[in-house]
């Protein structure tokens, strides 16, 4: 009724509805299958008049934050609340620290020899130890903890809000994990630090010694606003042969070693190194939506990259190429962005037979990696009737000619297609519709176009 009247759902599960669905979960931690619960009531909470419409969970929750500081997911509480109370437990010495570590040591003990460590919690110690090991922290004793990213966190010296901080950022990047997991499993590919397109882009000539990692080096241009950076512009594609050549020889004279260089393939500027490959990073269009501007490498390594950034952006400063590409009225190249390392693929068998048409360059490379139970056709072979299979393409790309949506629609009328899943993914976000050929019959029904439903979500 609610959302027939024109209430913001999200809005009221934001303000009270989950501190009312939370209360209390920080003495108790909250499992993983009743977090999963919880997620998924507040997900039905928040979702639009027209409903679920087969959305993925962990977008959702993003959508449903409603800004990039915004926790409407049950998630954070279930996380922040547990580590923030024994914060507060140690810093006002609520106890004596030598009382905690006992606490520590015997729920450590009990979680590990139990085959399901969360029906043995029955206090805060083993509520801490398995609510950070879910968000991939480390406990090393009752005050001293690890983050995700190799951040040390000493609770006599760490006031509770910063640690709370952390573990916000930490939960953030545990859902953003969540969502690339998906996308790995779609071609049965292992994800390592992050999902390994370069490693896919390089080709086998180069990612065949596998003790190296790739990682996509872009040049980009990132503006100077008052008190940070702000990506602008990808200049991948705006870069000459010539342009990128004599900017990979020179970035090669002042940066390679035996351990790293810079190399091109097809027209595409990466980064080979065997060393300092303890990183995650974010795509250069997900720059701009990473909350609190936290963009830049994160992980064991980053001190190391993020030095290695400044130079980059220094030696690109007055760069030769630069003052050219002035001259034409063109972006110039302040810095280059790592993204998506990984070593060479590994594939996952174990999974589902998967059939797909794609005429996208990175779905090219994947069917030249020979993975096992994964083919991949061009489109214009997508005459399967029979069995399961899967289309990708990008919609700015498409060919007017050989338009994806008009085959899909071609396809269902005809029943070609029975059950069609269709995932719109813009920028960082993904909107997944369920249909079938029998629901188009039902003429009563109210029909939306995709901008309607868009501007909704």
């Amino acid at each position: 009724m609610l959302k027939r009247a024109g209430v913001d759902t999200a809005r009221l599960v934001r303000t009270g509805g989950l501190a009312a669905l939370m209360h209390g979960v920080g003495s108790s931690g909250v499992a993983p299958s009743v977090l999963l619960h919880q997620r998924r009531a507040v997900q039905a909470a928040a979702a639009p008049k027209s409903g679920l419409g087969g959305q993925e969970l962990e977008v959702a929750m993003m959508i449903a934050d409603g800004t990039k500081t915004g926790r409407a997911d049950p998630a954070f509480p279930a996380h922040i609340d547990v580590v923030q109370h024994w914060a507060q437990a140690v810093w006002n010495k609520w106890l004596p620290v030598e009382s905690l570590q006992v606490s520590v040591d015997f729920a450590r003990v009990r979680t590990t020899e139990s085959a399901r460590p969360w029906s043995v919690v029955n206090g805060p110690a083993a509520a801490l130890l398995l609510t950070l090991e879910r968000v991939g922290w480390t406990v090393h004793d009752a005050t001293n903890f690890t983050t995700d990213i190799g951040r040390d966190v000493e609770l006599c010296t760490d006031p509770p809000v910063v640690v709370a901080r952390l573990m916000e950022a930490s939960v953030r990047r545990w859902r953003w994990n969540n969502v690339a997991a998906e996308i790995c499993n779609d071609f049965n590919i292992e994800r390592q630090n992050d999902y390994p397109i370069a490693a896919i882009l390089a080709g086998e000539d180069f990612t065949s010694d596998s003790k190296y990692t790739f990682f996509q080096a872009t040049p980009c241009y990132f503006s100077l606003q008052r008190d940070y950076y702000k990506f602008e512009k990808n200049l991948e594609n705006e870069c000459s042969s010539d342009e990128l050549n004599t900017l990979c020889v020179d970035l090669n004279q002042h940066f390679s070693d035996n351990d790293q260089n810079f190399f091109i393939f097809e027209n595409k500027l990466f980064f080979a190194t065997i060393k300092n490959i303890n990183i995650s990073t974010y795509f250069p269009e997900e720059i701009n939506q990473v909350p609190k501007r936290d963009f830049l490498p994160f992980g064991q390594d980053e001190v190391w990259w993020r030095k290695f950034i400044n130079e980059l952006q220094m030696f690109l400063f007055d760069h030769g190429a630069n003052k050219k590409r002035e001259e034409k009225d063109q972006y110039p190249i302040n810095s280059i962005w790592f993204s998506g390392g990984g070593k060479k693929i590994k594939a996952n068998s174990n999974r589902q037979n998967k059939i797909i048409f794609s005429d996208l360059m990175l779905l090219k490379k994947i069917a030249l990696l020979n993975l096992e139970s994964v083919k991949i056709e061009p489109f214009t072979q997508s005459d399967n009737e029979k069995e399961d299979y899967y289309l990708y393409d990008h919609i700015f790309e498409a060919n007017t000619e050989y338009d994806i949506f008009k085959i899909i629609l071609e396809d269902l009328k005809s029943k070609k297609i029975t059950n069609l899943s269709l995932s719109l993914y813009l920028g960082s976000f993904k909107i997944l519709f369920k249909t079938n050929f029998y629901r188009r019959l039902k003429f009563w029904g109210h029909k939306k176009e995709l901008q309607e439903i868009l501007n909704e979500a």
